[in-house]
């Protein structure tokens, strides 16, 4: 197959998507500490309540200050809730995790793997990368069965380590993983001879 103009702009739109990755993961370490922070300062302050009497109180996200008369709070869980999603390997991480490999693989099988094809004159059916399938396998499971494994994982090539039955739970270095695959996949594809 030879290097063209769609197999770049795929692997941009996985940066890209990976960037997205890590930028929200990073958010969520920053807000867990802040928000901790915050928590430990108001213990400080405010002796009244412990941590996990505080954990126990509700948290709102809303447009408004909530304690205004009329605010609305567009979501709301208790302090220990929000705590627990996100922090490290917390839903939050497993839940962005897990959407970045839908995305790539939606852009993958709707949009660039008919691209490539074209760009190499043959059917879309014809380009068929083993990492993809692995993903594919995975997005199944994502998307059609709650997150919990499915037994398509059983044959996947490229990305090991996975049970039917078990939940999703991509670490950051399975991702990274992941998406070394993906390029290495690529560069090896453009270095054919």
């Amino acid at each position: 197959m030879s290097e063209n103009k769609s197999i770049s702009e795929f692997i941009n739109e996985v940066d890209n998507i990976y960037g997205l990755y890590f930028d929200c993961i990073t958010g969520f370490y920053h807000w867990e500490k802040k928000f901790t922070d915050i928590q430990n300062q108001l213990i400080k302050t405010n002796p009244g309540l412990t941590i996990e009497e505080r954990d126990k109180l509700s948290f709102y996200y809303g447009d408004e200050d909530p304690s205004l008369p009329g605010a609305q709070a567009l979501h709301s869980t208790t302090q220990g809730d929000l705590k627990e999603r996100i922090k490290k390997e917390g839903k939050n991480y497993r839940d962005i995790a897990s959407a970045c490999l839908v995305f790539i693989y939606q852009y993958w099988e709707d949009f660039y793997r008919e691209k490539i094809a074209r760009e190499n004159g043959v059917n879309k059916n014809q380009i068929i990368w083993d990492i993809m399938g692995d993903i594919s396998a995975l997005r199944h499971s994502i998307i059609h069965n709650h997150g919990i494994l499915s037994k398509k994982v059983l044959k996947c090539k490229k990305i090991n380590g996975f049970q039917p039955g078990e939940r999703i739970c991509l670490t950051r270095e399975q991702m990274k993983e992941i998406v070394k695959i993906i390029k290495s996949t690529i560069f090896s594809i453009n270095h054919e001879d």
